[in-house]
């Protein structure tokens, strides 16, 4: 039994005033984040991932940007047509994230204890000696050792590891329903990331129907982590299926690309076999193609994708794609071999 939505994404839109054109940076976006589920969305730079991330948010700087279109369904109410007031009690408690650089996160002029401490008292009724002890609690679950004497430092005299770990603490605080993850392994090395990840999925059972929702550039992570997978390019939504379905039989040309240009161990490649690349370079936002956004850089277009855009169809069971060949043939990529 597929279980049920948590957050309902509906036809999202957010827009953004680049001297009075609007760049549709997210342009008719649908998707639904299921409880107890890590929902994975993957996509080059410059494909919306970050922007949808932080419009469930509800941070879109407004000017330039805004969300100008479309529904973002988070029990019952709808975050689009919220209140700053409202939002503000729902953001930290209910739908926490974790920002890809944690230096320029965290506030560098007051202590780590402070920063956490705050959270807690601005979504809980307790004093600040509960709040004090909820940081160090926090601080001892992210694996921080010393976790009473560290409270009272500063930023700067984390490492990079460690100051993603306070932020991991810092989203967990008040154990939201969804915690979005913007590159939450970032610049950190391999040893690190697998620790953080770890993390955050034990982290992520404390709370009965919580869900992650990963936004990666690592389709490895993306492998061993994700349930559903989501890939996004040119602020659109190209292709939705289950992390198995999409790395067995991926059907959409971008994701086809993306799973290609994945290194190989020695022993998978021929000797002088040279790593694939998606060919070109993305659009930008201000000069997308008219028909499919992929059309630019696609190596079996047709006539047809430049001049119409293919709507995202179901062309398999729990498997939607936005492309005019599957359409007519959902079979017509090969299935593609991907090392995690």
């Amino acid at each position: 039994m597929t279980p049920e939505p948590l957050v309902q994404v509906i036809d999202l839109k957010t827009h953004f005033n680049i001297e009075g054109t609007w760049a549709k940076a997210v342009d008719g976006v649908t998707f639904d984040i299921l409880k107890r589920e890590v929902l994975g969305i993957v996509g080059e730079s410059g494909s919306g991932k970050s922007v949808t991330a932080l419009s469930l948010m509800k941070l879109i700087p407004d000017p330039p940007g805004r969300i100008v279109g479309g529904k973002i369904l988070f029990k019952g109410r709808d975050i689009v047509q919220l209140s700053y007031e409202d939002m503000y009690e729902i953001r930290g408690s209910e739908i926490a994230m974790i920002f890809q650089e944690p230096m320029t996160s965290l506030n560098p002029t007051f202590p780590i204890g402070m920063q956490i401490a705050e959270v807690i008292q601005t979504h809980e009724k307790v004093s600040k000696k509960e709040a004090r002890a909820r940081a160090i609690e926090m601080l001892a679950l992210v694996g921080i050792p010393d976790p009473e004497r560290r409270l009272n430092e500063y930023p700067h005299q984390f490492s990079g590891g460690m100051r993603q770990r306070v932020m991991i603490a810092i989203a967990l605080s008040c154990n939201p329903s969804v915690l979005i993850a913007d590159e939450p392994t970032t610049a950190l090395d391999v040893t690190i990331q697998a620790q953080i990840l770890d993390l955050m999925l034990s982290l992520k059972e404390r709370r009965q129907d919580a869900a992650i929702v990963l936004i990666t550039h690592d389709l490895a992570v993306v492998a061993e982590m994700c349930h559903r997978v989501i890939v996004m390019y040119g602020g659109k939504i190209q292709e939705i299926a289950s992390v198995n379905d999409l790395f067995d039989s991926p059907l959409h040309p971008y994701t086809v690309g993306l799973l290609e240009s994945i290194p190989k161990p020695a022993h998978e490649r021929g000797k002088h076999e040279r790593l694939k690349a998606i060919p070109g370079n993305v659009p930008s936002i201000m000069n997308l193609p008219i028909g499919c956004k992929f059309s630019t850089r696609c190596p079996v277009k047709i006539d047809l994708c430049e001049m119409q855009e293919p709507p995202l169809r179901e062309v398999l069971p729990g498997h939607h794609v936005r492309c005019h060949l599957v359409e007519s043939a959902p079979h017509v990529q090969p299935p593609v071999e991907v090392t995690s």
